[in-house]
């Protein structure tokens, strides 16, 4: 949990960063035109960032959130195995407590 909180910081810093880079770009433009159009790329180049470190930061917690669900479902495919196994052996010791003298069949796995 905790390098999942290092790397929600990480995030949450990197986009302030790049907010920071818009926000001053945007005060200091200047009114020749091929300073604004610089200006227009540095701004545009920042929201991709931003947007980019959003990506990687949702893309991180998914990540995590699958990996969690996978151990969880194998931890429960494992419970349920060893159910059906117990369920097995009950049935069998039942038989052989019901008919002592029958012969045993043999158990086919399916």
């Amino acid at each position: 949990m905790l390098l999942a909180e290092s790397g929600r910081v990480r995030a949450i810093a990197n986009v302030a960063h790049e907010w920071e880079i818009v926000m001053n770009t945007q005060t200091n433009t200047n009114d020749t035109r091929n300073e604004t159009s610089s200006d227009a790329e540095q701004i545009a180049g920042a929201f991709l960032r931003v947007g980019a470190a959003w990506a990687r930061y949702g893309l991180g917690i998914a990540r995590a959130s699958v990996e969690t669900s996978a151990r969880t479902l194998d931890v429960t495919a494992g419970a349920l195995g060893t159910l059906a196994k117990r369920f097995a052996d009950l049935e069998e010791q039942k038989r052989a407590e019901d008919a002592p003298d029958a012969p045993i069949e043999p158990k086919h796995d399916s």
